[in-house]
């Protein structure tokens, strides 16, 4: 068997997965359901891969950002 390797700017499933704290086949299936819990995906064929920038953007979004407001009185 021949062993596929990952294009420059892309990460594997597998690496995708295991940076995620998933197993491949919950990553699959949060696809299959369109959960927001991953990143978009790239298909070649049969090939699932990462795009390394739309995982930086999607990273991103998920950040939460805190505005330090307090109520008057407090000390």
């Amino acid at each position: 068997m021949t062993k596929i390797t990952t294009p420059p700017g892309f990460y594997s499933e597998e690496e995708m997965a295991a940076f995620l704290g998933k197993s491949v086949s919950t990553l699959r299936v949060d696809h299959c359901h369109r959960r927001n819990r991953v990143p978009p995906k790239t298909k070649f064929g049969r090939v699932i891969v990462y795009s390394k920038v739309s995982f930086d953007q999607w990273l991103e979004s998920r950040e939460i950002k805190h505005s330090a407001k307090f109520p008057k009185n407090y000390r």
